[in-house]
């Protein structure tokens, strides 16, 4: 098949199978996270409001983040891509905080030693989505100027 293609082509086989695998790798973590919730139940009651309504606007900012990268290989742009990577950035700050704030919560006695892992699997997950679309953000911002 390689000698089908011209050099080009073949980079943007390359890229198409990179973007692919990510999507791909994101769409298997909201299973994963569902799995999380149907294997540990609800952390409701074990977790502080602030922690649950901290958990909710990471969610959002996955889902932003997420939603950009997409728009942005829809869209072929480096700017939005750019975007998305910056407010994957402050995933990534959102996600040091929690973990922190656990932490703290944990050796304070205000969470339980079970509700802990369990919180921190699925901030995990979450950042894992994340990173995905900043990896695919990335790729627009490195290759649209050798899309076919």
């Amino acid at each position: 098949m390689r000698e089908d293609l011209s050099e080009k082509q073949e980079r943007n086989a390359v890229h198409v199978k990179e973007l692919v695998s990510d999507i791909e790798r994101v769409s298997d973590l909201p299973e994963d996270l569902v799995q999380i919730a149907k294997r540990e139940g609800d952390l409701r009651g074990a977790l502080s409001e602030a922690t649950i309504s901290e958990f909710r606007g990471m969610f959002e900012q996955t889902r932003r983040v997420y939603a950009l990268a997409l728009q942005a290989v829809r869209d072929q742009d480096r700017e939005m891509a750019q975007w998305a990577c910056s407010l994957e950035n402050e995933m990534d700050r959102m996600c040091w905080q929690a973990r922190e704030h656990e932490e703290k919560q944990l050796r304070a006695g205000k969470i339980s030693s079970q509700a802990a892992p369990i919180y921190m699997e699925r901030l995990r997950g979450l950042e894992r989505i994340s990173d995905h679309a900043d990896s695919i953000g990335f790729s627009v911002i490195r290759n649209t100027s050798q899309w076919v």
